[in-house]
């Protein structure tokens, strides 16, 4: 496939009726991501539970492709439902002390916030620090660590800036002090280059219907291998052992020992719907190449800040060095941003608005003539 954008284009059928800039919200499903979901709809409508046996080499098939994605080992790897139950797995896994404290930013999205305010009947505190213009830095985190911060979480990028922080000086801080870091990085993954060695990430949370092109109702949580030693598991189930039932369901015995990998915490029946769709969406990410998606994200975002610019648009979300990503909130010269948002869904440009700004979500599936449409109701100054 290559690079060929205008051709790739063709596979999202979104485009042909939406001018769509909504990729921060929900990725509209490219056609191969669709079709391998339909294709498990139809396993499971005309074989029953031989499905569930045909999936088994496709499961870890796609939890192998995950890991090369993230540059882990595919025993790090775990499918959850979404993002909020990775964090959940890690919260209450985690032996709390009382008086630990979990320190991110204010402004955080509230899924990465609320799992570690639910541990505060263990005496854990959620600590949150301001930031000028919600920019996080590694001196921002610095500063607000102490003595009791046993873990620091963020988002990258930030949902309400499309900031995407500095995680390899922020993880030097973090572990000069043995101090975990939590990345939720569903806004960009796939999108953008992340791998979890080279920014020594310990845990990894993130939907798959984002920047992974994939469905709701599926996750995927990376926990470094050292660390999956030392937590301890709530949810359990029979999926979640080390030896797993055989066809006998025997209950002659129970051994709990459970897996020492990952998917310990896969209780039950997997998502096998979802699964296959993830399986194909990673087929599709890597036939392209990540660097080629960044690099096109990057070309189509820095066209739309100059000719908004140009407009006498004031690009709100940070553009410099490695800190962009694929959200750009721009503040208008002349119109209510929540108002022109309206307008626009009306001629079918998808966008959003928040903090007085227009937000845009672009993806590689966008083009320049997206750009134009929605730029030509954005009255000058």
């Amino acid at each position: 496939m290559g690079a060929d954008f205008e051709e790739i284009r063709k596979l999202f059928p979104v485009t042909e009726k939406f001018t769509y800039f909504l990729a921060n919200g929900k990725s509209p499903l490219p056609k191969p991501v669709a079709d391998a979901a339909h294709e498990m709809i139809d396993t499971m409508m005309n074989s029953g539970i031989v499905a569930t046996r045909l999936a088994g080499p496709m499961v870890n098939e796609t939890r192998e492709k995950v890991a090369r994605l993230i540059g882990c080992d595919a025993g790090e790897v775990a499918f959850s439902r979404n993002t909020a139950e990775g964090i959940l797995w890690l919260a209450q896994s985690i032996p709390w002390q009382e008086g630990d404290e979990v320190l991110m930013t204010q402004h955080e999205y509230p899924t990465l916030v609320y799992p570690f305010m639910a541990q505060q009947h263990y005496g854990v505190r959620t600590i949150l620090v301001e930031q000028d213009d919600r920019r996080i830095t590694p001196e921002v985190i610095r500063a607000g660590i102490t003595d009791r911060t046993r873990l620091v979480a963020v988002s990258w990028p930030q949902f309400d800036t499309g900031q995407r922080c500095d995680l390899k000086s922020i993880s030097t801080i973090c572990h000069e002090r043995n101090i975990l870091l939590l990345v939720d990085p569903i806004q960009c993954l796939g999108s953008i280059r992340l791998n979890v060695r080279d920014m020594n990430i310990d845990c990894l949370c993130a939907g798959t219907y984002k920047g992974l092109l994939g469905l709701t109702g599926l996750g995927i949580f990376y926990c470094r291998r050292s660390l999956l030693e030392t937590l301890r598991p709530v949810h359990v189930g029979w999926a979640s052992l080390e030896k797993q039932l055989d066809e006998e369901y025997s209950t002659n015995s129970y051994e709990f020992e459970p897996a020492r990998e990952a998917r310990r915490y896969e209780e039950g029946a997997k998502n096998h719907v979802g699964i296959a769709a993830l399986n194909a969406a990673l087929d599709f990410i890597e036939e392209i190449g990540v660097e080629n998606i960044e690099a096109r994200v990057k070309e189509l975002t820095d066209y739309l800040c100059e000719k908004a610019e140009a407009k006498g648009c004031k690009i709100v979300s940070p553009r410099q060095g490695d800190e962009w990503s694929g959200i750009v909130l721009m503040r208008l010269p002349k119109q209510d941003p929540y108002k022109l948002a309206e307008e626009l869904r009306e001629k079918l440009i998808l966008v959003h608005a928040m903090r007085n700004c227009l937000i845009t979500g672009v993806n590689f599936y966008n083009n320049f003539e997206d750009i134009d449409r929605l730029l030509f109701y954005i009255k000058a100054d």
